[in-house]
């Protein structure tokens, strides 16, 4: 048996909100651990596929509780890498009988970003940078041609191997491969797969990737600076900066940013577009990759006055769904108008808008999308209970936004968005993040919230947090006042004050 690295972390919420605690402290890290790491099925996708970034987002929540399970995906994900950088989309681990591990390798522009993003987030929790020295193969296998857009094929390990320092580089590297605009070239889609058919001449671009890949490079230009790494630390930061302004040169579209760029020019989620006219997706990510404050503020009331469905609490992914006017874009057109990627909820980027908007500071708007979110809200009356159609106590993937079948749950259980959501709760309402053997405290709290505790079993120390509102804001540990709570091994009784 593989010797623990920490032990597991326990983390229990009592807020005004009974309904938001029972989804948090039972039904999510089951959602996220159980459902979507070890059996990656559900009623709705029977599959138990690995998906390159599906898991590894779900990693970034079950590292709070269980870092060794974490750690062991990670590599996982490495050694589903090509030494090209590009990585499997998914795969099979079947027996060898049936021809043992088989996926498919595509242009999908996102998924490698995902391993430095984790990996960033792994040595943040648990402060242990011996990963970055553990040495994993690579995957063999001829590149794609240049007319192909995707190959399912059995797969074997090559005879070269890198660190995971080298892999996340060679993901970072592969990734930042720009068009016309100075923005990541798009492929065969980016987080949504449904717009798969914009970018495969490979000329077609991606406004949120490169808001994406600003912050992982940004991010992982530090651990480049921990290792001593100086001249990469210097040419990630440099390349984050060149796409943070090629966004803000070329995406701004007044009110909001744009999505993406197609192989012919055209322009999805602008204020010109005839479908798809604001996504939320590069809304959300202008305030997680830090742009120009004052039009993210401005994105993210745009997106909230298109997007959020206030009376039946519906957060669309975009305005417009795709209905023919816009040419082939891809598959997201097989779905009918508000149905999934198509103009429905999709949870997961659902979660972001609202991890961005408590984040910005709009505490009232962001605990009223907590709420939306919630499935439990969705189920509290027969009438609405009949109308939503799904278990109240798992998130569900996706709601829709079709007028014939208006805010009905639709995939459950099986969705990274339980995840997301878990991360939402904690870190962005609550404002508690575990990092670097401490624990940090930002609440962005709702004006009704008076008060609110929690139980936290993290890094051997025992913590006993309550928090209330208070004239003087303060963070008392045992008594002493202190910025933030040492996680060294001693029981903490900690009162947070909060103006």
């Amino acid at each position: 048996a593989q010797k623990a690295e920490r032990p597991c972390n326990r983390l229990q919420i009592h807020t005004p909100a009974p309904e938001l605690d029972a989804l948090f402290n039972t039904w999510l890290p089951y959602q996220a651990e159980y459902a979507r790491m070890t059996a990656r099925t559900g009623f709705y996708q029977c599959g138990g596929a690995y998906g390159f970034r599906d898991q590894l987002q779900d990693a970034c929540t079950v590292l709070l509780w269980n870092p060794d399970k974490v750690r062991g995906h990670i590599l996982r994900a490495c050694a589903h890498q090509f030494p090209e950088g590009d990585v499997l989309h998914w795969w099979h681990e079947l027996p060898e009988n049936a021809g043992g591990t088989k996926g498919v390798r595509t242009r999908c522009s996102d998924d490698l970003v995902w391993l430095p993003y984790a990996v960033c987030e792994y040595l943040k929790r648990t402060g242990n940078n011996d990963i970055l020295n553990e040495s994993v193969a690579y995957l063999a296998g001829e590149p794609l041609a240049q007319e192909e857009q995707e190959r399912y094929q059995q797969i074997t390990s090559s005879d070269e191997s890198g660190t995971v320092y080298e892999h996340c580089l060679r993901a970072l590297e592969h990734a930042y491969r720009l068009g016309r605009h100075g923005l990541p070239l798009i492929g065969n889609g980016d987080w949504n797969d449904g717009l798969n058919h914009i970018g495969t001449r490979g000329i077609g671009e991606s406004v949120w990737l490169a808001q994406f890949l600003s912050l992982v490079m940004h991010r992982f230009s530090g651990i480049c600076a921990h290792e001593h790494d100086f001249s990469q630390e210097k040419r990630l930061q440099e390349r984050a900066s060149q796409l943070r302004q090629a966004v803000e040169d070329c995406a701004w579209d007044g009110a909001w940013y744009q999505r993406a760029f197609t192989d012919d020019g055209a322009v999805l989620g602008s204020k010109n577009s005839a479908e798809n006219r604001i996504d939320s997706l590069p809304q959300s990510f202008s305030i997680f990759a830090g742009l120009n404050p004052t039009r993210s503020s401005t994105a993210l009331g745009s997106a909230y006055q298109y997007l959020v469905d206030e009376k039946y609490g519906i957060i669309k992914l975009f305005d417009r769904p795709f209905s023919g006017k816009s040419g082939r874009v891809g598959y997201i057109q097989s779905y009918p108008e508000g149905v999934r990627e198509n103009g429905g909820q999709y949870t997961h980027a659902a979660v972001w808008l609202t991890m961005a908007t408590l984040l910005a500071g709009e505490a009232e708007k962001g605990w009223n999308m907590v709420k939306m979110l919630n499935p439990i809200n969705h189920c509290k009356t027969p009438e609405e209970a009949l109308r939503y159609l799904t278990e109240p106590y798992y998130l569900a993937g996706d709601v829709y936004a079709n007028p014939k079948q208006y805010a009905r749950g639709g995939w459950s259980i099986y969705t990274g968005a339980a995840a997301w959501y878990y991360r939402c709760i904690l870190e962005s309402l609550l404002g508690l993040n575990c990092c670097h053997g401490f624990i940090t405290l930002a609440p962005h709290l709702p004006s009704g919230w008076n008060e609110w505790s929690a139980e936290l079993e993290y890094q051997n120390t025992i913590i006993h947090l309550s928090a209330k509102r208070g004239d003087v804001p303060s963070l008392l540990v045992n008594g002493e006042v202190m910025e933030k709570i040492p996680c060294d091994g001693h029981e903490k009784n900690v009162q947070l004050i909060y103006a």
